[in-house]
């Protein structure tokens, strides 16, 4: 299974996005250096446990699967600039050889993954109008 492209995810977010119609444009961006200890005030941290990854190890060729691979942090810009979400995947260790490895995502994974990620969005930042609209919250 080939890795996903970063064009990929974005264009499966922005089709998950769309369908909700927010009112502010959201922003899809992979930051590899994105850490829990990193989360900036006013962003919100979503950890994907359900988003299942293929590993497989360069060396030895041992595979395995983990859903802890994936955590987003979420920022909706209150001011009018809408939403950025950043996005990091996680590499993990073989246990035989304890050379890192790169996930793979299929595509039915990823939007898993980025539907979840879209209802935490609607749920925290959004509420449902009597149309078809959604939306900003004033409050977290």
């Amino acid at each position: 299974m080939d890795p996903l492209q970063t064009d990929t995810w974005r264009e499966i977010f922005y089709d998950l996005i769309d369908e909700v119609k927010p009112e502010n444009e959201w922003e899809l961006k992979m930051v590899q250096g994105l850490t829990a200890e990193a989360l900036p005030w006013d962003w919100t941290e979503v950890v994907e446990e359900h988003g299942l990854a293929s590993f497989c190890c360069s060396h030895c060729e041992h595979v395995w699967n983990s859903a802890q691979a994936v955590i987003h942090h979420v920022h909706l810009d209150h001011t009018g600039a809408g939403g950025q979400v950043r996005k990091r995947t996680f590499r993990q260790q073989c246990h035989l050889c304890w050379v890192w490895a790169e996930p793979v995502f299929s595509q039915d994974s990823a939007r898993r993954i980025l539907s979840d990620l879209v209802t935490s969005i609607r749920q925290k930042f959004c509420e449902r109008l009597a149309g078809d609209a959604w939306l900003v919250n004033d409050f977290y």
